[in-house]
C-alpha cells in the first residue's frame, strides 16, 4: 500500500495525516486528477480510541466514494438508545431523502486502513511511516503564510527531505504536530476531551442499538461532562468507552 515519492516532485497536494478525514481528501483529489500524496507517521493496521460508530452521515460519505459494499461486512445498527436519570429512549435513524436510516460500527484498524487503500486505488500517493516535521518555505512571490510542502521524516531510515505540493492539506488530528510547527497554539479557554475505551466480550455484541450513557458521575456521585458508550462491534464483542471534558 505505499509508494515511494521522488524527492524532486512538485506535487498538486500534499496530505498530511492519512487518517479517514485526509484519505478521504485524497481520494477526491485523485479522482479529480490531482497529483496527491499522503504522508501518514504510523503504518496500517493502526488503532486509535473511538467508539468505531459510522452514523448515517459518516456511512453517506463512505458510501459516495463507492465504499458500501466494503461496509456490508460490518455490524449494522438501526439508532441511538440514550440512557439518563433512569429513563431509557430508542431513538432509530430517520428516513431522509439523502442519508441512510442506519449506521455501521467498524473499528478503527480496519477502518482508516481500507479508507487510505481507496485513495490510493484512485491514484493518490501514501507514504507510510512518514511524519511531516515542519513547513517548507513557498516559492518567492507567494501570498503571506503560505506554505510550500513539508520537510518529511523516513521513520524507518531516519533520513529527512521536503516534499513540494502546489497545496497543503493538514490532517492530523485535534494535537497536530505539523500544525504546531506552523506556530498553532491550542486555545486553553476552551475545555480539552480525553477518553478512553476497551473491547469485552458481551451477548450483546449484535444488538441493534448503539448505546450511550448521558449522566455520568463520579464515586461520590456528582455529574461529570461527558458521556459513556456501549456501541456492538458484531463480532462478539462491544465496544465500551468514555470521553470527559
Amino acid at each position: 500500500m505505499t509508494d515511494t515519492s521522488p524527492k524532486e516532485r512538485v506535487h498538486d497536494l500534499l496530505v498530511i495525516g492519512g487518517g479517514p478525514a485526509g484519505a478521504a481528501t485524497a481520494y477526491w483529489a485523485a479522482t479529480h486528477g490531482l497529483d496527491t500524496v499522503v504522508v501518514e507517521r504510523k503504518t496500517f493496521p493502526r488503532d486509535k480510541t473511538c467508539g468505531d460508530g459510522l452514523p448515517p452521515r459518516a456511512v453517506h460519505e463512505l458510501e459516495e466514494m463507492g465504499l458500501g459494499p466494503a461496509l456490508e461486512g460490518y455490524h449494522r445498527f438501526e439508532g441511538l438508545r440514550a440512557i439518563a436519570h433512569g429513563r431509557t429512549i430508542e431513538m432509530a435513524w430517520p428516513d431522509h431523502p439523502i442519508y441512510p436510516s442506519y449506521g455501521y460500527v467498524v473499528r478503527r484498524c480496519d477502518l482508516d486502513g481500507f479508507v487510505a487503500d481507496h485513495a490510493v486505488g484512485a491514484g493518490a500517493t501514501l507514504l507510510q511511516g512518514t511524519e511531516a516535521v515542519r513547513p517548507v518555505d513557498p516559492p518567492v512571490g507567494s501570498a503571506a503564510g503560505a506554505i510550500g510542502g513539508a520537510v518529511v521524516l523516513d521513520k524507518a531510515s531516519g533520513t529527512e527531505h521536503d516534499l513540494r505540493a502546489r497545496h497543503v492539506v493538514v490532517a492530523d488530528g485535534a494535537n497536530s504536530r505539523f500544525g504546531r510547527a506552523m506556530g498553532t497554539v491550542r486555545d486553553r479557554t476552551y475545555p480539552m476531551g480525553m477518553a478512553i475505551r476497551g473491547y469485552f466480550e458481551s451477548p450483546l455484541h449484535d444488538d441493534p442499538w448503539i448505546e450511550s450513557s448521558l449522566d455520568v458521575r463520579d464515586r461520590n456521585g456528582n455529574a461529570m461532562p461527558g458521556y459513556g458508550w456501549i456501541f456492538p462491534v458484531g463480532n462478539g464483542t462491544v465496544n465500551v468507552g468514555i470521553g470527559l471534558l
